[in-house]
């Protein structure tokens, strides 16, 4: 590192909004914008433009497929606010880079994604794809094949909605369609595309397969499936609790499921039980055929109230529930003190209501799950292996000052906070503590579920025992475990053993450059 890599590091030390050493900015702008990016979902949109511009700046290529994987409603994070605030952005900005992924934006999220691409110079060009898709979808119907779902997404003039009404007819205009045929293409379209809704409000009931319902449709729907008709739903429903009929999870996250089953914990009715724990385990498994010696570590503190805590509670429970390691079934809650949580239970409501709920909403001092492991180690005698070796901290990584040196100071409200002494990170300390007992700290991924503009990165560009992360699909899991270095290390024993290594930079690349996103085009 030369001097002024040594300033730009000193520059950007900073600490979390409860004291903790951290930094600013890891070094590199991408990768700044992978581990943030994805704890965004409800930052203003000056925040969300601020972090993709400077990666943008940084590496387009890279940028690009980045924000198609946020955006990626299977195997990436679904997140369609962020997506369409960065596409606008890049619509009035950079218009090149929209016109030559128009097709990716149908691809990898919904129809009603172009809408935003109204009063922008990629209008024209967004109007001419729709068009284009529309006659390639009514030439492949006409032959007996299938179509895209674009007709399902484009906006109607017959709906209830003002808003929804006007983007109608701006499109259909664009489009050069009169009312009538405008509604007779989608009409014709949607038909056969097989939309729920369309079914659902011509009151053909008894014409929906349930088998065949998306998944956000089977959670949102399943009352009104259950009074209209609701023979043909409990046999359904007797189905899942057998194996005989199936459920589609593929566009769920967890959170989505743990949210439902938070918001009726009590008193579920026996429907909800059948398809809450239907659709849990159906939810895509990222651990098939990979051993993972790793444990999660929820934050449950104060500041993760509201939908981060629901978030990392449900990605604490998936990893627990399917990976098949030694923490099988294992994770770990913390705020003042940590509690080890075991997953028990016949069904998702039994697994969520058997949590420990110790010490929610109080401090987040992640120093103490540390220290369980350190003790644990040393009062044990156990060897570097018999530790976990690796740990998922999910948090929105605004941790207590480390014990080991710190003084009393004031955050930007003003609040009376212990404040780190040293130019040490929350994750230096933990370092330096290990090591004075002759232990490794496990490998760490730092999983960011809400946005801060105090330091959030315990790494720097080139660290290799750490990585950040952020977002709410367990695809992030996969992303990791293929992410990791296995390197044979000699213990104090004279044995060899396999330490973890995780280069953020590896991570990251990882699963932006999976052959999913080769066709993103990200610049010439």
């Amino acid at each position: 590192m030369n001097f002024f890599d040594m300033m730009k590091e000193v520059n950007d030390f900073t600490y979390t909004e409860n004291g903790a050493g951290a930094y600013r900015s890891t070094g590199n702008a991408v990768l700044d914008a992978f581990g943030s990016l994805g704890g965004m979902m409800h930052s203003n949109a000056s925040t969300i433009l601020e972090a993709f511009i400077k990666a943008f700046k940084e590496d387009r290529d890279l940028s690009m497929r980045m924000l198609f994987y946020f955006r990626d409603v299977r195997g990436g994070q679904g997140m369609r606010r962020l997506f369409r605030i960065i596409l606008r952005y890049l619509a009035q900005n950079h218009p090149e880079y929209v016109i030559h992924n128009m097709d990716n934006i149908l691809f990898f999220g919904r129809g009603d994604d172009y809408l935003v691409l109204l009063g922008t110079k990629c209008e024209k060009p967004m109007i001419d794809f729709i068009r284009q898709t529309i006659a390639e979808d009514m030439f492949e119907l006409g032959r007996g094949r299938s179509c895209s779902l674009l007709a399902k997404w484009l906006p109607s003039e017959n709906t209830s909605s003002q808003e929804t009404r006007a983007l109608a007819a701006k499109i259909r205009k664009g489009l050069g369609m009169s009312s009538k045929e405008y509604r007779k293409v989608l009409s014709f379209l949607r038909k056969n595309i097989d939309v729920v809704e369309r079914k659902m409000s011509a009151n053909q009931w008894d014409e929906i397969d349930f088998n065949k319902i998306p998944s956000k449709a089977s959670m949102i729907y399943s009352d009104a499936f259950f009074q209209h008709v609701k023979k043909n739903y409990i046999e359904y429903l007797k189905g899942l609790a057998t194996g005989d009929s199936k459920i589609n999870a593929g566009a769920l996250f967890p959170v989505d499921i743990i949210h439902k089953v938070m918001s009726d914990l009590y008193h579920p009715s026996g429907k909800d039980i059948i398809i809450q724990s239907a659709l849990w385990d159906a939810l895509p498994d990222y651990f098939a055929g990979k051993a993972e010696s790793g444990i999660c570590v929820v934050d449950t503190s104060g500041s993760m109230s509201g939908q981060p805590i629901e978030v990392a509670l449900s990605l604490g429970m998936y990893c627990a529930d399917k990976c098949r390691g030694p923490y099988h079934g294992k994770f770990i809650t913390f705020s003042s003190n940590p509690a080890l949580q075991e997953i028990k239970g016949t069904n998702i409501y039994e697994k969520v209501n058997h949590m420990e709920r110790s010490d929610w909403g109080m401090n987040t001092d992640l120093e103490k799950v540390f220290d369980l492991i350190l003790n644990t180690a040393i009062k044990n005698h156990c060897k570097q292996s018999d530790i976990p070796a690796k740990l998922y901290i999910i948090s929105d990584m605004q941790f207590d000052a480390a014990t080991n040196s710190y003084s009393y100071g004031y955050d930007s409200r003003g609040r009376r906070i212990m404040k780190s002494n040293s130019n040490m990170t929350f994750m230096d300390s933990m370092r330096q503590k290990y090591a004075a007992h002759g232990y490794m700290i496990p490998a760490i991924v730092y999983w960011n579920v809400r946005a801060s503009k105090c330091g959030m990165f315990q790494q720097r560009f080139g660290d290799t025992d750490c990585c950040m992360v952020s977002g709410y699909s367990p695809s992030l899991f996969k992303a990791v475990i293929e992410g990791t270095e296995y390197e044979e290390v000699i213990n104090e024993y004279g044995k060899v053993e396999i330490k973890q290594k995780i280069d953020p930079m590896n991570v990251m690349l990882t699963t932006l450059n999976n052959e999913r996103y080769n066709r993103v085009w990200g610049g010439q």
